[in-house]
């Protein structure tokens, strides 16, 4: 996904759809977002879209009934970690 937005329910969700449309693209990125890395071991700049230079990742979530963001970002040498604003 070049710029998409996500919004999930606390309960189950369901992710369907055709084929080659950006299913495990968008789990591969709800994991990269929890570990730190792909579930493919892929390497981090492999996961850069191609023709691009970097990737970004953000997600919003409550936690502690506090919301809480984090924002990770590759630019093909350094990968920083944003959690509240705070460099990681």
């Amino acid at each position: 996904y070049e710029e998409a937005y996500f919004e999930f329910s606390p309960h189950v969700n369901s992710i369907i759809g055709p084929n080659a449309r950006g299913k495990t693209s968008l789990l591969e990125a709800i994991y990269y977002l929890v570990s730190g890395r792909s579930f493919r071991n892929a390497q981090a700049q492999s996961l850069i879209r191609e023709g691009a230079s970097y990737f970004y990742l953000e997600a919003s979530f409550v936690r502690h009934e506090i919301e809480q963001r984090l924002k990770i970002s590759f630019d093909g040498k350094e990968r920083k970690i944003f959690y509240n604003n705070s460099l990681c």
